[in-house]
């Protein structure tokens, strides 16, 4: 029986974006061809509901 080379405890993976400043807000850059699939946001706390 011959033996496979062992599962490593971490993987790492590169994700390819950077994060910029504009205006006092972080705005995520995906490299030239990326289509996102959605738009990601997050609610501000003036926007969260308040229950």
């Amino acid at each position: 029986m011959t033996h496979g080379a062992p599962i490593p405890e971490t993987v790492t993976l590169h994700v390819p974006f950077r994060v910029v400043k504009r205006g006092g807000r972080k705005e995520m850059h995906l490299p030239d061809g990326v289509r996102p699939d959605r738009k990601a946001s997050l609610p501000l706390e003036a926007d969260a509901q308040v229950g």
